[in-house]
């Protein structure tokens, strides 16, 4: 379902296959394990290789937004066009950056 990395101080997290009401439990008890044990203020969720995304998808995004500015932090989105949609049809791309590489997500952070 998906895998963590770090790069320049930025935690990724990478989404696979389907983002659905299936998962949404078990996402939202890894990110509050996640923000309450990470070091790392800046996060980026690559949505990349998600297939489908349906509303209860979209909630732990905005779930994990809200978990981790709590915590004074940061998330951008990397997504393509299909997954992309969903947030423009929910206007959710003027709460969070997104980005169509995770890189270009990662180095958009101000880290110095």
């Amino acid at each position: 379902m998906y895998m963590e990395t770090e790069l320049n101080g930025v935690k990724v997290i990478t989404l696979y296959g389907r983002f659905d009401a299936t998962k949404s439990d078990v996402f939202k008890r890894y990110i509050d394990s996640l923000t309450e044990n990470c070091e790392s203020d800046n996060f980026v969720i690559d949505m990349s290789k998600v297939s489908y995304m349906d509303c209860i998808g979209f909630d732990s995004i905005l779930y994990t937004l809200r978990k981790i500015r709590e915590q004074l932090g940061n998330l951008k989105i990397v997504c393509i066009d299909a997954i992309f949609s969903v947030f423009q049809f929910t206007r959710g791309h003027r709460l969070i950056e997104i980005y169509d590489d995770t890189q270009i997500a990662v180095s958009s952070f101000d880290v110095s």
